[in-house]
């Protein structure tokens, strides 16, 4: 059965850490009209219509059931999360730039018809609210799995590649209650699924045992000949195959290029970076950090380049074309001062260039680390990074990016992520602001954000901006371009795990773990997953 899907402020504290005793986690209540009589509540319940009271069948009230009189004595209304004839949903509240209309949707009679009406942002007659337009006509997010969830069963950690046609595979760590692996699925340039789920990291255990294995960290990048590479490490139990760090490369079409390949006997933290021939580099740290190039075809490009100094837990590398590769680390010298440094390479691991400071600051407020949390290396060696940085506790986290070349020259000075101008943050009680997720870049420089609003973000035409994950696009320059665009329709909290990619064309793919058991009502009402990976396509328009 799947819990609630978040859809209110107080949720998101909740999930932060910020409620306190009794704040969160009740349906918004209803105010009462003016003149009207309130309902005496040690009344409502005793099966009598009394002052103030819309309604009372006694112990028959219920607030889930369509039709029945509501718990509080009041008739069935648009706000008590309850899909009543004539609306298309109900989310709980009487806002109309969330997950439900603020009329619950009983203006828009033709919803389901098949054809775009007034009003609608979509309609595709069916009546799937998991397929990107749900049943009130509102773009949102899609289910990846086909297969669904049990109450056993979850989907999370999800990664993306996008080809720079459209194209784009999706992979995720899939969890069917005895053990872990990691399965991928490939859409077409319109986000249509062109196959079904794939185990890509083939039986780890025999069928219906549990060998105790931890199967995780997927990620996929683009491969030989418009085809995918997806790695994944396998850590602990008693799997009959090698811990350690594993890749399996596909064709364009999503067809295996042989079995999975273990590259590294051991589990330390790595990442990957890839160009469109499908050459990559695989960065780790464990007792000795390195990096190793890898062809398009799969086979070794040279030999292992030893980066003892680096831990690419906490630092990001970017290639290039030209097989550069470049590494980005946070500084913290003290609370109060902080650094992002870059260091830029040739093919052979020889030093071009720094460490190189893309950032400095000095501020007594300072008191997090700061973390870099994506980073990308053009072929003219400009290299741009996002990160976050913390302050003292009630001050907001705070999302920056910015660009660098390998003279050391700024491309694009430090900029915040969400650049309002005359706007009110209005931070919660304790921590707010934003955080980065992931960053993508076209070949003409412009790229894409994700990053999380801790905060209700109000601009000056007071459109409010929900606390949840959001892209936004930005030009080579840095300037944004169009305004944020929320990845989730329905779940409003922290999406975590969201990486973005983007298309040529300037289609944006962003993915991401919606975990839904924050909430006491269920909503949509076919909401079954607790932690589950969707994805979501934004158009071109840059």
């Amino acid at each position: 059965m799947k819990t609630q899907l978040v859809t209110s402020v107080s949720t998101v504290a909740l999930l932060a850490g910020l409620c306190q005793a009794g704040a969160c986690g009740a349906p918004p209540s209803q105010s009462v009209p003016d003149g009207a009589i309130e309902a005496d509540a040690a009344l409502c319940g005793n099966a009598r219509l009394d002052p103030g009271e819309e309604c009372d069948q006694g112990p028959g009230n219920e607030d889930g059931v369509t039709g029945a009189c509501r718990t509080d004595c009041r008739l069935e209304h648009c706000g008590d999360w309850v899909v009543d004839p004539g609306e298309l949903c109900d989310d709980g509240n009487l806002e109309g730039f969330d997950s439900c209309h603020a009329d619950c949707g009983q203006s828009l009679k033709g919803c389901g018809n098949g054809v775009v009406d007034p009003g609608e942002e979509c309609d595709d007659g069916n009546a799937d609210n998991w397929d990107g337009c749900t049943l009130a006509c509102q773009q949102a997010e899609q289910q990846v799995p086909e297969d669904g969830c049990s109450a056993t069963e979850s989907n999370d950690w999800p990664d993306v590649a996008v080809a720079p046609d459209g194209r784009f595979m999706v992979v995720w760590r899939h969890h069917d209650g005895l053990q872990h692996g990691v399965r991928r699925r490939l859409y077409d340039a319109e986000g249509l699924p062109t196959s079904s789920s794939f185990e890509v990291s083939e039986q780890i255990c025999p069928p219906g045992q549990n060998c105790g294995s931890f199967v995780g960290f997927p990620r996929v990048i683009l491969g030989e000949e418009g085809g995918f590479t997806v790695f994944w490490q396998v850590n602990g139990g008693q799997a009959p195959v090698a811990v350690g760090t594993y890749r399996r490369r596909f064709n364009a079409d999503g067809g295996a290029l042989g079995p999975a390949e273990l590259l590294r006997a051991d589990t330390s933290w790595y990442r990957v970076s890839g160009v469109r021939d499908g050459s990559h580099l695989v960065a780790t740290s464990g007792q000795i950090s390195a990096v190793q190039r890898y062809a398009p075809n799969g086979t070794l490009d040279g030999s292992e380049i030893s980066m003892m100094a680096l831990s690419f837990q906490h630092c990001p590398v970017a290639t290039n074309a030209a097989g550069k590769f470049a590494v980005v680390c946070p500084s913290r010298y003290s609370y109060g001062s902080y650094s992002i440094m870059v260091s830029f390479y040739d093919r052979a691991g020889e030093s071009l260039a720094g460490p190189i400071a893309l950032d400095h600051q000095e501020d007594p407020a300072l008191y997090f680390t700061s973390a870099v949390l994506g980073a990308a290396l053009s072929d003219d060696d400009q290299l741009l990074a996002t990160w976050w940085l913390g302050h003292l506790p009630q001050d907001p986290y705070e999302c920056y990016f910015a660009a660098v070349d390998a003279s050391g020259a700024s491309v694009i000075p430090r900029q915040e992520c969400n650049p309002f101008e005359g706007q009110v943050l209005e931070a919660p009680a304790i921590y707010g602001g934003a955080i980065p997720n992931a960053l993508a870049a076209r070949p003409d420089g412009s790229f894409v954000l994700a990053f999380q609003l801790i905060d209700t973000l109000i601009d000056p035409d007071n459109v409010v901006y929900r606390p949840g994950s959001y892209i936004r696009r930005f030009d080579a320059t840095g300037s944004s371009v169009g305004t944020l665009e929320k990845i989730s329709l329905y779940y409003n909290s922290l999406a975590t795990d969201t990486p973005v990619g983007v298309a040529d064309h300037g289609h944006v793919v962003a993915v991401f773990t919606g975990e839904y058991s924050y909430h006491p009502v269920p909503y949509p009402p076919d909401a079954e997953c607790n932690r589950e990976v969707y994805m979501r396509v934004f158009d071109r328009w840059w």
